[in-house]
């Protein structure tokens, strides 16, 4: 019996750290989902009430980034009849680019969704926007939709207006939930587990239109 408590500790564990197949990942979906908001379209600038930095673009390197006083423009674009929302804009040679979930493995224990990276927009969009030489040889797979798509749950609080988590729709209902945290990683920034009331500043994202 020891045993058997002893494992359960440690798959629990795993679960929680790897962002493995999580046991409460659809109750953990619907909340995100049924707090979420519905979005308007819109050009949007989004700054972090933890690090007091932007959400940010660097176009030289294909890169999201924290600047502290610089914001990058984003146009937000709602998939039709939901909640979810795609972050897109065009980088320096007018490439289409959409905020993406990056996927990694992690040894034995599988893979997990680990960062908010900027990747070609192909989600509601009219055609692909492949580079022609990828195209040809085949080496570009189609990005699976939900990695490319978002929720915004409100932060409720004191003196808090339009301040909202930014969720990831990818593995939503099946793994431990994630949201955008203001700490850099490579070639983006972190995606940390998160619930729909998780209290955190670094998950804070004030959200402000600023344009159709």
């Amino acid at each position: 019996m020891k045993c058997l408590l002893l494992l359960s500790a440690l798959l629990a564990i795993i679960s929680l750290v790897h962002g493995a197949v999580s046991r409460t990942g659809k109750v953990d979906g619907n909340n995100i989902y049924d707090h979420a908001i519905i979005p308007r379209d819109g050009t949007y600038v989004f700054y972090n009430q933890h690090t007091h930095q932007y959400l940010a673009f660097e176009s030289s390197h294909n890169n999201l980034v924290r600047l502290a006083s610089s914001a990058t423009k984003w146009t937000l674009r709602r998939h039709a009849n939901t909640k979810y929302f795609t972050l897109r804009l065009n980088n320096n040679v007018n490439h289409p680019k959409c905020l993406s979930t990056r996927w990694t493995t992690s040894g034995s224990n599988g893979g997990y969704d680990d960062a908010a990276v900027m990747w070609q927009c192909e989600t509601d969009n009219k055609k692909r926007s492949i580079a022609p030489h990828m195209a040809k040889r085949g080496k570009y797979p189609p990005i699976r939709s939900d990695k490319q798509m978002w929720l915004v749950v409100p932060v409720t609080g004191r003196g808090i207006h339009n301040t909202f988590r930014i969720h990831s729709a990818a593995h939503l209902f099946d793994m431990t939930p994630t949201c955008v945290f203001s700490q850099g990683v490579n070639g983006g920034l972190k995606l940390s587990n998160c619930k729909y009331n998780t209290k955190n500043s670094g998950m804070y994202w004030h959200a402000q239109r600023v344009g159709k």
